[in-house]
């Protein structure tokens, strides 16, 4: 079994439109930042699997949703965007006081808050917290 003639097509305008690699510069800043976050715990996430997220959830710069929500977050019956806008699950710990603000008053639809608001609910649901009164 071969690749499908649409993968291919995908692959070959991935190399030719840079229009793909958008993203980059934001995610790689964000996983910086969630690296440096959690020094202590060594993770190790690269940035470009995010950028494999962003290429699969949005369909690519041909899609609607790459100028929107990238990674799909805030779209109905998708829990992410509430647990952040709620600090639940423990995101009031690892959201930044900016992306809180962010989220709280801007759109969801903003494709730089769409990214923020994805890698940080990955972020959400990979740590262990525990609240203790």
């Amino acid at each position: 079994m071969g690749l499908s003639v649409k993968w291919k097509s995908t692959i070959d305008d991935a190399v030719a439109n840079k229009a793909w690699d958008d993203y980059d510069k934001l995610i790689k800043a964000e996983v910086d930042g969630y690296r440096a976050l959690f020094a202590a715990t060594n993770p190790s996430a690269d940035w470009k699997l995010f950028k494999a997220i962003a290429w699969t959830e949005s369909g690519g710069p041909a899609s609607p949703a790459w100028k929107a929500r990238v990674l799909q977050i805030g779209n109905p019956g998708d829990p992410a965007y509430a647990v952040l806008k709620k600090g639940a699950e423990g995101a009031d710990v690892i959201l930044s006081d900016q992306l809180k603000k962010d989220i709280a008053s801007g759109s969801i639809n903003d494709p730089t808050l769409n990214v923020k608001a994805g890698i940080a609910y990955v972020y959400v649901r990979l740590s262990r917290t525990a609240f203790e009164s």
